[in-house]
């Protein structure tokens, strides 16, 4: 059992644990550079630097203030190194970049001067191409306009007798056609004659086929004592399959 005498002390050492904790972690907090990699940027390192610049060294920190101070002049020490390293590996950097951007629009602008003479030999060479084979394309459709002409008439007459030939070969496949689907017609009716001539035939044989069965089965039932009624009754509905497991074997 805890004594009442025991319970301020254990409140006494809690508050103690936690002042501790709290201070030894505010302390922790002035390291974290430590984790930064090597090639943080100039901001991050300038704003942890002024993180830690500001951070309060005195009597609040109890036993840890020169912990503290030590921490914190050590990490001031290595931010600031850190930090003039970083600004001119950057300065550098930037100067490289511009350096290398003049460099690249001086390669553009002499690229495109290039370019743009190279363009203009080019015009001036298709321009004398074009003016050439517009003459020898004029000269061309003049000797074709005048072979035109003259095979004008000769040509209009062979359109014509062609224009014969196709319109009579074209009647001439048109009667053809003609003849062929009328035979055809009538063959298709003849067979369609047949065909219902032989399903009638058919169905006519079957239905006596049946009939002469039934009248068989009928006679068979009037025999062992039904009446004729109900012999035509019992073949009636064994035939139209209202019996299970009862039928006529056609």
């Amino acid at each position: 059992m805890i004594s009442l005498h025991e319970v301020p002390l254990l409140e006494i050492e809690n508050k103690e644990k936690a002042r501790v904790a709290e201070i030894k972690e505010q302390i922790a907090s002035m390291t974290e550079y430590l984790a930064f990699p090597p090639d943080a940027p100039a901001n991050e390192l300038k704003r942890e630097l002024e993180s830690v610049s500001v951070f309060l060294i005195d009597d609040s920190l109890g036993e840890f203030k020169a912990e503290a101070a030590i921490t914190k002049d050590a990490a001031v020490i290595e931010l600031t190194r850190r930090l003039q390293v970083r600004q001119k590996h950057e300065s550098e950097q930037a100067e490289l970049a511009r350096l290398r951007a003049e460099s690249e629009a001086r390669a553009k602008a002499d690229h495109e001067a290039r370019i743009a003479q190279d363009a203009a030999d080019k015009a001036t060479h298709e321009a004398d191409e074009n003016a050439e084979r517009e003459a020898t394309n004029r000269r061309q459709k003049e000797n074709n306009e005048r072979l035109q002409r003259e095979a004008k008439d000769s040509k209009r007459d062979a359109a014509f007798e062609q224009s014969k030939r196709e319109t009579a070969e074209a009647l001439a496949k048109l009667a053809t056609a003609a003849k062929d689907a009328k035979e055809q017609a009538e063959k298709d009716l003849l067979a369609k004659h047949a065909a219902d001539k032989a399903g009638a035939e058919m169905r006519e044989a079957n239905t006596r086929h049946r009939a002469k069965i039934n009248n068989a089965a009928k006679a068979a039932l009037i025999a062992v004592g039904l009446s004729d009624a109900d012999a035509v009754k019992v073949v009636t509905v064994i035939a139209e399959h209202k019996i299970p497991c009862v039928s006529i074997n056609y």
